[in-house]
């Protein structure tokens, strides 16, 4: 094992030398992780190989936020008041995803997870986050799906009840709770009575 993984952080061009120096171009969770590693006495080679990690994605150019999603996040915490799991499904083209509070015990309280819709939490992709300021933070996979989603989550925050109509006419599913829509108010408003009243939307 190469005695550098174990080299104090001052030391020229250790892992956590290295590491230092990118710090200030790190934002987010990864400058908390590497706050963290930084902090640690040695670095073990699961965390060495981190610390890379790290020093690359500081090199990278900074994924691009999309602003404005304050209503996502009013909405769900509102709806957050009456029911216990709140979450907001929708579509960015053929993506679909789904919108969740981030409970206080999380590593982000406050903030609203953006994952793909499986059923199993496990088999989710990770897109991002909307911050408690209503910024959409991508995550560091699926560039790509998380570009479409940014825009589709300014759509939706900019008109909530159009959107949530448009989503419900196109799958025939209310975007709350996932329900089929059958009743024909329903299905013309794209949701129901109860997730309306949940959601504080009109219907």
């Amino acid at each position: 094992m190469p005695h550098d993984m174990f080299r104090p952080w001052g030391a020229d061009g250790s892992p956590k030398a290295v590491l230092r120096r990118s710090l200030p171009r790190l934002s987010g969770r990864d400058r908390e992780t590497a706050e963290s590693l930084l902090a640690s006495r040695s670095l073990s080679p699961k965390q060495t190989a981190l610390a890379a990690s790290l020093t690359d994605r500081a090199k990278a150019p900074p994924a691009p936020t999309t602003d404005g999603l304050g209503p996502i996040v009013a909405i769900l915490t509102a709806a957050g008041a009456r029911l216990k799991w709140p979450v907001i499904r929708f579509a960015a083209g053929d993506i679909k995803f789904r919108l969740s509070l981030t409970g206080p015990q999380s590593r982000d309280p406050g903030s609203v997870s953006v994952t793909s819709d499986e059923k199993s939490f496990r088999d989710r992709a990770y897109f991002g986050r909307i911050n408690p300021l209503g910024t959409f933070e991508p995550g560091h996979k699926h560039a790509q799906a998380a570009a479409e989603i940014g825009a589709a989550l300014v759509a939706f925050a900019a008109a909530p009840a159009a959107q949530a109509r448009m989503y419900g006419q196109r799958f025939g599913r209310c975007c709350f709770c996932g329900l089929e829509l059958t009743d024909g108010r329903s299905v013309d408003a794209g949701y129901g009575p109860i997730c309306a009243d949940k959601f504080g939307l009109a219907w």
